[in-house]
């Protein structure tokens, strides 16, 4: 889940990973595979915005491909995609 808002031009990314996904290891492991995600994609997505991505419990058993699909196509629904 990703939610967007617009800022003064500074693009900025917040990850979170609440109690229900697991223990403090489980919620650390999505946020580093999140993190990953979100840092090689990080040119392609709007400036002048901050992100909030939250971990599901899908991020656990995803591949890191199959999480950046997700990611990517989540940023297109949400019009904040500017790569090819």
């Amino acid at each position: 889940m990703m939610y967007v808002l617009p800022s003064d031009g500074e693009l900025r990314v917040g990850l979170s990973a609440g109690r229900k996904l697991g223990t403090a290891v489980v919620r650390n492991r999505a946020k580093r595979r999140l993190r990953e995600v979100v840092r090689k994609n990080l040119k392609q997505l709007a400036h002048g915005n901050f992100f909030v991505v939250i971990a599901r419990t899908g991020v656990i058993r995803a591949s890191l491909s199959e999480i950046e699909r997700e990611f990517i196509s989540i940023a297109k629904r949400l019009k904040v995609w500017v790569g090819q």
